[in-house]
């Protein structure tokens, strides 16, 4: 009786998987066992949650959305570039004076490119107006250095394979950034390379056409970029745009870093985190106070988001105290203001004092580093997003704790989620698990050799 339970509720996971439109036009995922995407109690929610959704909301008042959005980084981006033709032609002495609060404004056009990210969760109609939906498909690349023809293969293997971001280390269909970037602008070789690999792009069900499209028009941008700094004396594109471009594409992949920081291969409560910032508390909060502000809170909707992707996050952001209550009230285990850091090193954490004042300013200062790191990372360097956990929960546990308490813990939870062991079965480790092997096998021998 209990298998033919358990076979049930399989098979309604492999039916719930295909009721997402993104799902549908997945590569080499496609072939996977998808009736362990979710656990029981994520899958519960799935069910509430599109049936809450759409008793308040319907589909065309979600493609309005989504078009606003698309309007308001069009027009926005033209606005930005009025003012900085008129203000660079007629206040060019003073660049700093008009220059910071016109990057601001950038910065806060740019977060609409979040249409790029929600273009892949819905392929086939995002905005009501086909014309929108290509201009994105055509545009993205050239506009914030993603192309959304590429970054579906990575994104909805990021949604439906090894979620948690321990698991990731052994995936096998998940992804790293050095084998297949989100931002192109530092490795713009690699669209080559994918262009003249048909098998590749045929694997993972990349339009070839549009993808020499967007090449074209990417390096296009890029010669642009060079033009406008060497003969126009000038710096539009580079400053008010790329930069810009590439800060909030680092702020929303570390925001899902950290609602990712679980263990669990599945979607569950574990692996996909709920963040409330009005429970937040120490400089964990500030950390999150500063990503939110860049990546339209990715903390706060990101793991709601998984349970159906094609809804705005607008919904969420404005609803998520709704969603909270339910999730806490109905389920159990649900990881709520955590990440791997808060069970890895809690001993230390525990014993920390309330921060003082200039504690939050320090602490900004290592997130807007943590975020321009990232910015490299998503673009190729081979070094793991989730490498300032820590600085972002307290910078203070390492000024509070040995290194080789810290060592210690590390290799304690590792060892505790069988780490050695699951490294000699990884056929081909991924850059990120090599990176922490190396570490956990520096930790054992420093330990070792100092007991």
């Amino acid at each position: 009786m209990i298998q033919l339970q358990e076979d049930d509720q399989l098979s309604n996971q492999s039916n719930l998987a295909n009721e997402f439109e993104d799902f549908k036009v997945l590569g080499d995922l496609a072939s996977m066992d998808h009736r362990e995407l979710f656990d029981a109690q994520f899958m519960h929610f799935i069910r509430w949650f599109k049936k809450d959704v759409f008793s308040r909301y319907t589909k065309a008042q979600m493609r309005r959305m989504e078009r606003n959005n698309f309007l308001m980084l069009v027009g926005g981006y033209l606005t930005v570039l009025a003012m900085y033709l008129l203000l660079h032609s007629f206040v060019p002495a003073h660049p700093v004076l008009w220059g910071v609060p016109l990057f601001v404004a950038a910065v806060w056009v740019m977060r609409y490119v979040g249409v790029i990210h929600m273009r892949a969760h819905s392929p086939q109609n995002l905005t009501g107006v086909r014309l929108f939906d290509r201009a994105i498909d055509v545009m993205g690349l050239s506009s914030c250095g993603v192309s959304t023809n590429v970054f579906k293969r990575r994104h909805l293997a990021a949604h439906y394979a090894d979620i948690g971001n321990f698991s990731r280390l052994f995936s096998q269909a998940w992804l790293t950034f050095d084998d297949l970037p989100a931002c192109y602008y530092l490795k713009p070789y690699l669209l080559i390379k994918f262009l003249f690999d048909k098998e590749f792009c045929k694997h993972e069900k990349i339009d070839r056409r549009l993808l020499l499209v967007e090449t074209l028009l990417f390096y296009g941008y890029y010669a642009a970029v060079i033009y406008e700094l060497v003969y126009l004396h000038s710096y539009f594109l580079l400053v008010f745009h790329m930069i810009p471009s590439m800060l909030i594409a680092s702020s929303q992949i570390l925001g899902a870093v950290i609602v990712h920081s679980g263990i669990d291969k599945r979607n569950s409560w574990d692996s996909n985190g709920i963040f409330d910032p009005k429970k937040l508390t120490g400089l964990f909060k500030t950390s999150l106070w500063f990503n939110s502000l860049l990546s339209d809170h990715f903390s706060i909707n990101h793991g709601i988001h998984h349970a159906y992707p094609p809804l705005p996050l607008s919904i969420i952001n404005k609803e998520y105290l709704h969603y909270h209550e339910h999730i806490l009230k109905t389920y159990n285990n649900v990881r709520l203001n955590r990440v791997l850091t808060h069970r890895m090193h809690g001993n230390i954490l525990a014993r920390l004092p309330e921060p003082r004042w200039y504690d939050h300013g320090v602490t900004l200062g290592f997130a807007a580093l943590a975020h321009l790191c990232v910015c490299f990372t998503i673009m190729g360097l081979p070094f793991p997003p989730n490498l300032f956990e820590r600085l972002l929960v307290d910078y203070r546990l390492y000024l509070r704790s040995t290194r080789r308490e810290r060592y210690a813990n590390f290799v304690r939870f590792m060892d505790s989620m069988n780490f050695a062991q699951r490294w000699a079965e990884t056929p081909a480790p991924n850059t990120y698990l090599k990176f922490f092997y190396r570490r956990y096998q520096r930790y054992k021998a420093s330990l070792a050799a100092n007991a």
